[in-house]
């Protein structure tokens, strides 16, 4: 019998080396030595990942969420490369990036599932406890104050962003306890209350409302009751549909007399609205296909001096128009194949809950992530009821039949 405890540790520092790059700081990219470090490690890590992942997977073997990634890239090339604005640098880097890091996930994930979700969180904790140390040493962050109040830029860049490292690691930490342990643990808590601090220290308000949702959440999962309103594909509708009446047919209008007289705001959401209809005037005649990516100059004039639209959905359009709207919509909802199988588990909770969260954020930002992959792509295997040891020995018997597999492949 092979014992596995040697392979371990391996195992999961492979899994560590190759995500490292995947996760950076945006500070990193204002500085030119570490902006080209990065390039240089995600291009070794990527090129390893191919190795692997094919080495593993045969053609017929690819998930096909791998497919509609890279068809949900290809459909920005058009415009890309049709555009006498069309940045193909960029488009190139994102688009290798996006492939290898799905096709980690699928190798990740069949290789060793629970070593590279600890991977996985271990990348994490160490950058989002770095980046909560830096707000508090003068030189490694910076504060200012724009329209909307006081800002503070960190290691992972604006205030307002956090959450988008935040997000994937608490759902990784909820899945793994989940699947491993059978309920959360302390470490859990004390980096979700981490993060939670980090959030009321740099006031990042729409942020802090959605981590603070996680609350009544955790009260959810250690309920039986199923909870029928946390349904995947009811999610996914809810908030397409309230994507379609708020950003095309304006209805916060309707409810003027709360935004301006009882909450004091503006209709224009903070300027949102404007930013939305000069995306709406640079897509006349392009909304098939979209932009395709551009040089950060050309957004910036293209929409009202921002360099998104601050609604995913629109920015999906932006660049890839309606088509690839509806590649990443049948993205989101590829993993309600599996999950389907078993409703309202702990897991299953957690995977609705998590993106419901997300697309709220994304009716007022962007969440052009590639770590947000681990998420939605994620989700079409964690899909197991709430653990117990009978998963976790399963899962030992499967490496172990590999491993004795290759054993006699080397011997014949």
């Amino acid at each position: 019998m092979v014992n596995l405890n040697r392979k371990t540790p391996y195992i999961y520092f492979l899994f560590i080396f190759l995500i490292f790059p995947f996760v950076k700081p945006q500070m990193f990219d204002t500085i030119a030595i570490t902006r080209y470090l990065y390039y240089g490690m995600k291009i070794v890590s990527s090129v390893v990942i191919f190795f692997l992942f094919f080495r593993k997977f045969k053609i017929n073997q690819v998930h096909p969420f791998i497919y509609l990634v890279l068809l949900f890239r290809l459909v920005t090339l058009i415009p890309t490369l049709t555009s006498p604005d069309g940045n193909i640098v960029t488009y190139v880097g994102i688009c290798i990036y996006d492939l290898a890091f799905v096709m980690l996930i699928q190798y990740g994930i069949c290789q060793d599932k629970k070593q590279f979700i600890k991977a996985f969180i271990g990348v994490l904790d160490f950058w989002i406890i770095l980046n909560t140390i830096t707000l508090f040493i003068p030189g490694l962050h910076r504060e200012g104050i724009e329209m909307s109040g006081k800002y503070y830029s960190s290691l992972l860049g604006y205030d307002n962003r956090y959450i988008y490292f935040f997000l994937p690691l608490i759902f990784a930490r909820i899945i793994y306890s989940n699947t491993y342990k059978g309920k959360l643990r302390i470490s859990d808590y004390f980096m979700y209350l981490f993060c939670l601090v980090t959030l009321l220290y740099v006031n990042a308000t729409a942020a802090l409302v959605a981590w603070l949702l996680f609350i009544p959440f955790f009260f959810i999962l250690r309920s039986k009751k199923k909870f029928k309103l946390l349904n995947y594909g009811l999610v996914l509708l809810v908030f397409l549909v309230i994507n379609y009446l708020l950003v095309f047919q304006r209805i916060q209008n309707q409810f003027e007399y709360i935004i301006v007289d009882i909450l004091h705001k503006d209709l224009t959401l903070s300027y949102r609205t404007i930013i939305w209809d000069r995306a709406f005037v640079s897509l006349e005649g392009k909304y098939l296909i979209g932009r395709g990516y551009e040089f950060e100059s050309v957004v910036l004039e293209n929409l009202n001096n921002a360099n998104h639209t601050h609604n995913y959905m629109l920015m999906l359009i932006y660049r890839g128009g309606v088509v690839g709207l509806v590649l990443y919509c049948l993205m989101l909802y590829l993993p309600n194949k599996t999950l389907k199988k078993n409703k309202y588990t702990r897991n299953y909770k957690t995977i609705t809950f998590v993106m419901a969260i997300t697309l709220l954020l994304c009716l007022f930002d962007s969440f052009d992530y590639t770590i947000f992959y681990f998420v939605m792509f994620g989700s079409c295997y964690f899909n197991a009821k709430a653990v117990n040891k009978k998963i976790e020995v399963k899962e030992v018997q499967l490496n172990q039949n590999i491993a004795l597999k290759n054993i006699s492949i080397g011997q014949a």
